[in-house]
């Protein structure tokens, strides 16, 4: 298994673009659904259309987080950081599964919607970032 630095970043780069480019389909198909995306990006502001950007964006960079620390976590502690990093994904992707349910979110079917493009982007880590033997 190969967990050198520019591996793991080519695994990372590939996995954050086909997760965002999967959302963004999500995001069209499920906002046409479900009548729009309306997120509120501060507190207290108004809702406003999801833009349609944000979704690539919000697949790729915790990603990209995720590939620095798989790479951390193999390099300090082998096969064993790879299992530590398994769960952590599992754990973080099911924690933000929380946030469509919010109030930032106008709508509980967007929220479904968002939280699909949460699973996506976390199943898509373990599934193509993953190191086999």
């Amino acid at each position: 298994m190969d967990t050198s630095f520019w591996a793991v970043i080519r695994k990372t780069v590939i996995t954050g673009v086909v997760a965002g480019f999967i959302n963004v389909l999500l995001y069209f198909i499920g906002g046409a659904i479900v009548g729009g995306i309306n997120i509120q990006l501060s507190p207290g502001a108004g809702y406003m259309v999801m833009p349609p950007f944000l979704p690539f964006v919000a697949s790729l960079i915790p990603t990209l987080l995720a590939g620095l620390g798989l790479w951390l976590a193999a390099r300090v502690l082998s096969a064993t950081g790879i299992k530590i990093w398994q769960g952590a994904v599992v754990i973080l992707t099911l924690l933000s599964l929380i946030s469509p349910f919010t109030e930032q979110v106008q709508t509980t079917d967007a929220g479904i919607v968002l939280a699909v493009m949460h699973l996506v982007v976390g199943g898509l880590m373990l599934w193509i970032m993953t190191p086999r033997a």
